[in-house]
């Protein structure tokens, strides 16, 4: 079977389904990854098959609520959906989507084929907690909670709205509204897969048959793969550091966001390693701006420097990390979840 996996977002939403990828491919199938540009090598490294989604995910996050940045949301909706077409016009039986490729289910429908959800993240209506893709705090209560989830299904904003029926006019559907749609997978029991663990999130109770928790999709570490210069000196130089990930807000608000950072570690007399961002990024600061960039200089965040008790790092496997450090402060973005949140913390 021809699998395309659509992993539309970030790193953070890309490594998962190189591993899911792998296992697919153990398991007899030709797979395919849709993804963006900046990710090709952690789908080609993997040894499976890349295909180009146009867009950049880090610029929208950076553009945040204010105009400027929906005209982007707008607009990079628009590539991500050319981009899901042109990659599954190339081939595929089946397609594997996560959250924000949703527009792959009417692509699948034009073309005949076969789809499933592949989420990060569960978005899906539930009574247990309140919706994670909203600027919801705390619990509206089982119903509540049920109904504020479901509402982001069938009254999604008037740009999403009026790219779905673009889309489907394209591919020669007849219009759908988003509650239609909604409703129809539901009937369906179209089948959603969660790539987190049950020990982290158990699946809601309340969830149909159809929606399940598999456990996490751990990317394959690099053949050949060895720790940055300088790593595995520091670590063994004194006790074992704090470990502090900014994953994706990294490449979005940089150094204001690693500047109290590191100041919060020297005032604990902490030493630490901080994921500044993908090493793909600036080589001295995971940014997006040249002001961000200074900042996190500024704040001691040079790559690979360990200077006051901080080492500044780019990828690297947390498998292999993790056993070698004192604690863990991970961002948990969960890709479009970090949409929701256009500032840094403070």
């Amino acid at each position: 079977m021809r699998v395309l996996i659509v992993g539309v977002g970030t790193r953070g939403d890309v490594a998962p389904y190189a591993g899911l990828g792998v296992r697919l491919r153990a398991a007899g199938h030709e797979v395919a990854i849709a993804a963006h540009e900046p990710y090709a090598r952690l789908v080609t490294d993997a040894g499976l098959e890349f295909r180009a989604i146009p867009g950049d995910p880090l610029a929208v996050l950076a553009g945040g609520v204010r105009p400027a940045g929906v005209r982007g949301f707008v607009e990079y909706g628009r590539q991500v959906e050319d981009g899901i077409v042109a990659a599954a016009e190339q081939g595929a039986d089946v397609l594997l989507l996560n959250v924000p490729a949703s527009a792959g289910w009417h692509v699948a429908e034009a073309l005949g084929i076969a789809s499933m959800g592949v989420h990060l993240q569960p978005v899906e209506p539930t009574g247990d907690f309140p919706p994670v893709l909203g600027p919801f705090t705390r619990s509206l209560g089982r119903w509540g909670n049920r109904v504020a989830a479901r509402t982001a299904f069938v009254m999604p904003s008037p740009a999403h709205a009026g790219s779905a029926g673009r889309l489907r006019a394209r591919l020669g559907l007849p219009p759908m509204s988003s509650r239609e749609a909604y409703r129809r997978r539901e009937a369906a029991g179209w089948p959603v897969f969660h790539g987190f663990s049950p020990l982290v999130l158990p699946r809601p109770g309340d969830w149909r048959a159809g929606l399940e928790v598999t456990g996490y999709w751990w990317p394959e570490r690099e053949q050949g793969w060895r720790p940055p210069n300088g790593l595995e000196d520091f670590l063994e130089a004194g006790p074992p550091p704090v470990f502090v990930g900014l994953g994706s807000l990294a490449g979005t608000h940089g150094g204001r966001v690693a500047e109290p950072v590191v100041r919060a570690l020297r005032q604990a007399g902490l030493r630490a390693v901080v994921q500044v961002g993908a090493a793909d990024m600036a080589a001295d600061m995971a940014a997006d701006t040249k002001a961000d960039a200074k900042a996190g200089i500024k704040a001691g965040i040079k790559a690979g420097s360990g200077a006051d008790g901080v080492f500044g790092l780019g990828e690297v496997p947390h498998d292999w990390l993790f056993p070698r450090v004192a604690a863990v402060a991970h961002h948990a973005g969960a890709g479009p979840a970090l949409l929701h949140n256009s500032e840094p913390p403070s």
